[in-house]
């Protein structure tokens, strides 16, 4: 049985200005991952409410964490809360980045045994395109923070969202990742209803390609590409000479009961919960504040968190299924 997973965003701020972020007209402000209910200007958790929300979570039955935001880094204290979390007893610690700013830490990571995973949000390896997605001329800066992570010998994974308008550069990205002693996660497109506006679902309609399309494509591109195998925490998995390539199904969800009549279709259903920098904590990618959640900050005060996060652990022992068709009907 795979580990549940939470998703702090630890930092509402990012050092990026990706075109495909839900808040890229608000340039130093990423509302990607950070779905608070407050105002940006009310401030963000302290390092001690972090802790203690960690906490929380882990003994309401959560074992795993990674951290994101924003753009993590940004918060000073990122080492040190993952390094809780693994003396904790959580079993998997990862941090999702871009890694612009790793650089400051440098010192700090060598002999660190407290990370399992990195895991680098990077669309291509061409340094234009780069420049055209995030606004930011850092390709060259990312690579060598890639280069020297691996050489430190931590695990590293590179996360791509797959579009049909961009499938081709597929072929060349799969054989440049194989160069660098990483592993690949790709991430099928995902619409977020009131992500960005409620008539971009034909845009998502004519961008989507599944998980088994992706494979299919690869498979008929790369020699000696493997073999499309069942993954228990994402869907499927693959390779390609060494390295490991995760393909993402957001087919397969966790639905609960509440799923049935949610006004907001995200395509995912249950699979994570996610902590925004304010302390608001929901299992959903709820853009426009219209579903249940839980305010943390309340919530460990009044010393009820623990018990509510395992009522939300009891929804996660749900079976996963395929409910894609099912529900795509609704939008």
């Amino acid at each position: 049985m795979s580990i549940k997973n939470i998703r702090p965003a630890i930092s509402p701020f990012c050092n990026m200005n990706c075109r495909y972020c839900s808040n890229s007209n608000n340039a130093g402000y990423a509302k990607m991952e950070d779905f608070r209910r407050s105002s940006i200007s009310s401030g963000v958790l302290s390092t001690d409410q972090w802790l203690q929300i960690f906490k929380c979570f882990y003994d309401a039955g959560f074992k795993g964490i990674s951290l994101t935001g924003g753009e993590p880094t940004l918060n000073p204290d990122w080492l040190s809360m993952l390094k809780y979390c693994k003396d904790l007893g959580y079993v998997s610690t990862e941090l999702t980045s871009n890694l612009l700013t790793l650089g400051r830490y440098k010192e700090q990571l060598p002999g660190v045994d407290y990370i399992t995973k990195f895991k680098v949000s990077l669309d291509t390896f061409n340094k234009e395109r780069f420049y055209y997605l995030t606004r930011v001329d850092a390709l060259e800066n990312v690579l060598s923070n890639i280069n020297f992570l691996v050489g430190l010998g931590f695990n590293v994974q590179l996360n791509r969202v797959t579009m049909r308008s961009t499938q081709e550069e597929l072929i060349e990205y799969v054989e440049h990742a194989s160069k660098l002693n990483v592993s690949i996660k790709l991430l099928d497109l995902v619409y977020y209803k009131g992500s960005n506006s409620d008539n971009d679902i034909d845009e998502w309609a004519s961008e989507f390609i599944s998980s088994e399309f992706t494979w299919l494509y690869l498979k008929n591109h790369i020699k000696d590409f493997g073999n499309m195998e069942s993954d228990q925490r994402y869907g499927w998995q693959t390779s390609y000479k060494k390295m490991n390539i995760i393909l993402k199904d957001s087919k397969l969800t966790k639905r609960s009961k509440r799923c049935q009549t949610c006004p907001l279709y995200c395509q995912e259903g249950i699979f994570t919960v996610r902590i925004a920098s304010d302390g608001t904590i929901s299992t959903c990618p709820d853009y426009k504040n219209e579903l249940s959640y839980i305010d943390g900050v309340r919530a460990l005060q009044d010393k009820s968190l623990t018990e509510r996060l395992k009522n939300i652990f009891k929804e996660f022992k749900i079976k996963e299924g395929y409910h894609f068709e099912e529900y795509v009907r609704k939008l």
